[in-house]
């Protein structure tokens, strides 16, 4: 069984890529493993003082990640919700949040299968709490990596590294991470990478 952690920070983007002009392909890289089952059982233990809207907007991001994925004709069909925490696959600790991760996702595998995935979400960060919009962006590039997606090298899409959650706009699932998750899901030996 293997662990891995993805931790996603603050990015304060100022400045720095908007004076550079970027002038290559969206390359992302592949965890190397993937859901086996047809589906993820996702629980979410939501900590006193956050709101319904929070769990809702938590919710409806893993919806979009099951909706593109059911539209690649996998045979991962996604996520569905369950109050039960011990037959969940995924559990999901939403916090109010301190400090300046956004988010972490943790996995273990056998062989090149999820077999538990817990990921952590902060609903504040450096103080400040977190709008609507970027929860919902973090809990879709936290569930990136829960599909198999390690990140991505083009700061404009979901998977990069780093989010202004103060300032930057809210960031959707791309046509490119969903190719990204079908090459996950359909090649064998799952590559290192996929670009657009």
């Amino acid at each position: 069984m293997m662990s891995r952690v993805f931790v996603w920070f603050v990015g304060l983007l100022i400045g720095v890529f908007a004076a550079t002009p970027l002038a290559f392909g969206n390359t992302i890289a592949l965890l190397g493993t993937k859901w086996c089952s047809s589906q993820a059982a996702v629980f979410i233990q939501a900590s006193s003082g956050v709101s319904a809207q929070a769990v809702a907007d938590v919710q409806a991001a893993i919806n979009e990640w099951t909706n593109a994925i059911a539209g690649l004709g996998l045979s991962f069909k996604g996520y569905s919700f369950t109050t039960d925490r011990k037959t969940a696959t995924v559990i999901i600790n939403l916090k109010g949040g301190t400090g300046n991760v956004l988010g972490s996702t943790q996995f273990s595998t056998a062989g090149t299968c999820f077999s538990a995935v817990r990921v952590n979400l902060s609903g504040k960060a450096f103080g400040q709490g977190l709008s609507d919009p970027a929860i919902r962006t973090v809990t879709r590039h936290e569930f990136g990596h829960v599909t198999g997606l390690g990140h991505s090298d083009d700061p404009n899409d979901l998977m990069f590294a780093t989010f202004d959650a103060f300032g930057g706009t809210e960031k959707f699932i791309s046509a490119c991470d969903g190719q990204a998750v079908k090459t996950v899901y359909t090649q064998n030996p799952i590559p290192s990478s996929f670009t657009c």
